[in-house]
């Protein structure tokens, strides 16, 4: 199985993060939806907090406050990497969809 590093992230615009992997594919992730009082993500409702995101030493995950155990928040490249492609692929297929002809 194939394992994927991050080579940067930055966050564009709150929510969204843009990231970038190793071998240059990359895209953009929103949290609006993971952003949540209650949720393990709800201290990026600072955003000054969220801004602040960086690159794990290894790559292999994201994530805010990274060196103090037990208050980071991450997220692991697999994942990400999942996400990123299944969302280019959902937008490929939209518009795909809106330049048919509608007699198809």
């Amino acid at each position: 199985m194939k394992t994927y590093k991050i080579a940067a992230v930055d966050a564009v615009r709150y929510p969204v993060l843009s990231v970038t992997f190793d071998d240059g594919f990359g895209g953009e992730i929103d949290l609006s939806g993971d952003i949540r009082p209650g949720s393990l993500f709800e201290p990026l409702s600072d955003r000054h907090l969220f801004g602040s995101v960086a690159v794990a030493p290894n790559g292999r995950s994201l994530g805010w406050n990274l060196g103090e155990v037990g208050r980071e928040i991450d997220l692991g490249a697999d994942s990400l990497r999942i996400d990123i492609e299944t969302n280019h692929v959902r937008q490929m297929a939209k518009r795909f969809r809106e330049q048919r002809p509608a007699a198809e």
